[in-house]
């Protein structure tokens, strides 16, 4: 008797990855996966367009208007005044939920999915941007500022996500993801949100050898993921989501 396969997705996020540069010649797998998969032509970022308000929309659905994450920085009212504070610092959840009896507004995904299956994030950008995945616990969250478990349980030792905030760390984060994240019964959701190639960008030109190199890692990570998927595909009926911020 053949068993059904168990219906789950995976969400890798190529951050800062523009349409104009995927290329047969640049990022073969992303064009191959272009041309032949369903493919969002109509997509656009949400603004504004930074990693931690593009965080919050993908976890929620929601334009930020809604889920209430509106920029990089925010102004909190607080005793009478505006204090503006960084939404990227691993504390910013925990100071908005003191200020205004809440984080985000609506539901995460990882709240919807945590009666039937959960969610597991992997991201190697800012702490805002990886916790806001997931700011009220209800999933796992591994990144390099600290790791957690459903209910806010620290993960310490092997359990903990200790890379380094470059392409090397987006590197060993995917081949722990492929090990230890695509073969596993235990999520509905999971997501892989690389650094690169924005992080690169940060610092090198568009364009430039570190920009085109950094693509073509990235290009190698998503296959990899492809392949570890395509592996496990008697198990699993798996939705791939590939996109970026």
């Amino acid at each position: 008797m053949t068993l059904p396969r168990r219906r789950r997705a995976i969400l890798i996020i190529c951050d800062g990855l523009g349409t104009e540069w995927i290329s047969e010649r640049r990022t073969p797998t992303l064009a191959a996966l272009c041309a032949g998969h369903c493919r969002s032509s109509d997509h656009r970022a949400v603004f504004p367009s930074v990693t931690r308000v593009s965080a919050a929309s993908i976890a929620t659905g929601c334009f930020p208007g809604r889920h209430g994450l509106e920029g990089n920085q925010m102004a909190l009212f607080e005793e009478g005044r505006l204090v503006v504070h960084n939404v990227g610092a691993p504390s910013f959840r925990q100071t908005m939920r003191r200020v205004t009896g809440r984080t985000l507004r609506v539901p995460t995904m990882a709240e919807r999915l945590a009666p039937c299956g959960g969610q597991i994030a992997y991201s190697n950008v800012s702490p805002g941007a990886a916790y806001f995945l997931d700011p009220d616990h209800f999933g796992t969250v591994l990144h390099r500022a600290g790791s957690f478990g459903a209910g806010g349980v620290p993960l310490k030792g092997d359990a903990h996500l200790d890379v380094t905030h470059d392409l090397a760390g987006d590197v060993e984060m995917t081949a722990r993801f492929c090990t230890r994240i695509v073969p596993s019964m235990d999520f509905s959701l999971a997501v892989l949100w690389l650094a690169n190639p924005d992080l690169t960008l940060h610092h090198e030109a568009l364009g430039s050898p570190e920009h085109l190199h950094a693509l073509e890692v990235t290009d190698g990570l998503v296959s990899k993921v492809v392949e570890t998927v395509k592996a496990h595909e008697d198990r699993f009926d798996t939705l791939l989501v590939i996109g970026s911020d």
